[in-house]
């Protein structure tokens, strides 16, 4: 029957709760300025009657309220499509502007650029023509030209800048800051752990938590999850594992406690390349940390105890006889097992034994999209780690066969998987050249602006030096031609190292003003050739590119555009304009959507001061009330107890 007092302790538990929910309302208003801080709320519930007793009442009573802890509002699919937004933010945001920094070089519109030069080379060539027997003009037209070749070696120049810049910026600065988020995430979750077995739910950590992971997912996509890990019988805490969503594959970067790093290397054509690490330094592998050595002999020793097991249990079941101690043991090893690596796979299969049927067990291990066995029964395999955990090697109970398992290394040079995230922003820029690349869709990052106007260089200087060298005959020498452009560095031309040729600059040779044609003469002031070079400016050139870079092999090379070299600057800064257009539409957009669900997660985990205003007032006056029930108790306790016997004196 319940207790004449314990109405005292339902008064005591109200008292109790309404209190939590004040010092809460206080946490919440004192921390509303607190960047990150997510709103907290007492979790309350009603303590009912378990066992009536013999003469309960009818309608049993229950005990009060009972405070089972403190707990954060938050909605778990508005973080996920936020940090899906933020990382098209990240991607978006690093493109515009570094298309921004080009825009700055070939600027056409606000400075006299390459087509002011192109026409200054225009105007010199019209003088000339007008005077061909004058070596002033022809030093008019030098002087043209090396203006022009200057100012394209400007503008190679400021582009290898910007891409010097943003390698440095990527590589000493955004990969770092990645690297100290893992880290400290993967210290929170140990500080959390650690606060959650000792009774503190540490949601100022998990805030804290929060907030780097949301600021982790603006560098790459990734995806979050919770696995309930069993701590006692009575406690159970969710650890945390942070994978990198890639086109095809999912890569770990955090583990609970495990975290990997992002490693920048080059390749020997320059292009940058992205690895993903374990803890180890070693390349990350699919779904997983690669084993350690100290895991594989830890996998080793759980497999001896399982396989001795497995022949008790079995023994048991054939003689009728239960060895519950051993199946208990068994269950605990294999829970560790699957603790020590994900990829463990346990199955039972079915064995007829003398006319009865035994589950007999079987462990196998998933790498590198393969299954190989690990246990039959009692049969056990051996794994062994090499390389730097790059290479396991299984051998199998008969000592003979032996499974040498490479590791699929997804964590190399992970780029190619990379969906959004201001690390495949900042790749792209740098490494993608769009239709050099050989698909006219692809982004067109700084390589395609520096291509083409290498491509716009060399076409300039092969066809005017071409038309210099008309009257030559075939086969002349290299050192005998009368070129006009030339290289400062003797090797193909391109737009940072063009200049005026040597052997024109130093007035070995002049512009050649007239080619004759066979059987014809022509006199001094002849300037044909002068004007096929000013037609040459005006008129459509096929801008080829050499793909294989094998100058004496035409077959390979690719036409990037057929127009004037006007039109061909003009084409230039349009493709740009239309490039930096694109990226900034899609980032006002992914901007749009990010705030929106920025103020839709904020509406629920923000914290309100009318709402916790209203909260005060309603703890204020539950605590009130239940303080008056209290008092109420004891003055009817008081009358039962002391003055019942007084009654009728």
């Amino acid at each position: 029957m319940r207790s004449t007092f314990a109405s005292f302790t339902t008064a005591q538990l109200a008292l109790r709760a309404s209190q939590y929910g004040l010092d809460v309302t206080g946490q919440n208003v004192s921390n509303i300025n607190t960047k990150g801080y997510t709103r907290q709320v007492v979790d309350q519930i009603s303590l009912n009657l378990q066992n009536a007793g013999r003469y309960a009442a009818p309608a049993n009573v229950g005990y009060g309220t009972l405070v089972t802890g403190i707990s954060q509002v938050r909605d778990p699919y508005l973080d996920i499509r936020f940090r899906n937004e933020v990382a098209k933010v990240g991607e978006a945001d690093l493109k515009l502007a570094g298309l921004q920094e080009i825009e700055s070089v070939l600027d056409e519109v606000s400075a006299q650029g390459i087509q002011t030069q192109l026409s200054d080379l225009n105007t010199m060539l019209q003088k000339l023509a007008g005077n061909v027997s004058s070596e002033v003009y022809d030093n008019m037209v030098k002087s043209s030209v090396d203006s022009l070749t200057k100012y394209i070696n400007q503008c190679a120049k400021q582009l290898e800048t910007i891409r010097t810049n943003q390698e440095y910026n990527f590589k000493e600065v955004e990969i770092p800051e990645v690297n100290n988020i893992l880290e400290n995430i993967a210290a929170l979750n140990k500080s959390i752990k650690d606060g959650q077995v000792n009774g503190n739910p540490g949601l100022e950590l998990i805030d804290q938590r929060n907030m780097l992971i949301d600021e982790l997912a603006s560098y790459v996509k990734i995806d979050v999850t919770y696995v309930p890990t069993k701590i006692s019988e009575s406690l159970t805490i969710d650890e945390l594992r942070i994978d990198l969503v890639g086109k095809e594959d999912t890569i770990n970067l955090i583990n609970h406690m495990d975290y990997g790093s992002f490693e920048v290397t080059t390749d020997a054509n320059g292009t940058i390349q992205l690895n993903v690490l374990d803890k180890n330094g070693a390349p990350a592998t699919d779904n997983k940390f690669i084993m350690t050595a100290d895991e594989s002999t830890a996998i080793n020793n759980i497999l001896t105890e399982i396989a001795g097991l497995n022949a008790t249990i079995e023994d048991g079941q054939l003689n009728d006889t239960p060895a519950t101690a051993a199946i208990n043991q068994r269950t605990a090893l294999l829970n560790q097992l699957k603790n020590l690596n994900n990829n463990i796979n346990i199955s039972y299969e079915p064995v007829d034994i003398s006319g009865k049927t035994v589950d007999r067990l079987k462990i196998d291990l998933k790498a590198d999209g393969n299954t190989v066995n690990l246990l039959n029964h009692t049969d056990q395999s051996t794994l062994a780690i090499s390389g730097n955990g790059r290479e396991l090697t299984i051998t199998a109970a008969d000592g003979i066969t032996t499974t040498n398992i490479e590791n699929k290394l997804l964590g190399t040079d992970v780029f190619s998987q990379l969906t959004s995230g201001s690390l495949k922003g900042n790749l792209e820029f740098l490494n993608s050249s769009g239709a050099f690349d050989g698909s006219d869709s692809a982004f067109r990052g700084i390589g395609y602006y520096e291509k083409m106007l290498d491509v716009m260089a060399n076409t300039l200087a092969t066809t005017f030096n071409d038309l210099n060298n008309a009257d030559l005959p075939a086969g002349t020498l290299p050192e005998d031609l009368h070129n006009l452009f030339g290289s400062t560095d003797g090797g193909e031309i391109t737009a940072k190292n063009i200049c005026v040729a040597s052997g024109w600059a130093n007035s070995d040779y002049k512009i050649t003003t007239s080619v004759p044609e066979a059987g014809s003469e022509t006199g001094s002031d002849a300037n044909d050739n002068v004007l096929r070079m000013i037609d040459a400016l005006k008129k459509d050139q096929d801008f080829m590119y050499d793909i294989n870079d094998t100058p004496s092999d035409t077959t390979d090379d690719k036409s990037m555009f057929t127009g004037s070299f006007h039109s061909f600057v003009s084409n230039l800064n349009t493709t740009l304009g239309i490039d930096i257009k694109s990226v900034s539409t899609l980032l006002d957009n992914y901007v749009s959507v990010s705030n929106e669900i920025a103020d839709a997660k904020s509406s629920i985990s923000s914290v309100s001061l009318d709402e916790e205003g209203m909260n005060m007032l309603k703890y204020q006056k539950s605590y009130a009330a239940a303080a008056r029930f209290m008092t109420t108790i004891d003055e009817a306790l008081d009358t039962l107890i002391n003055r019942m016997g007084s009654v009728g004196r």
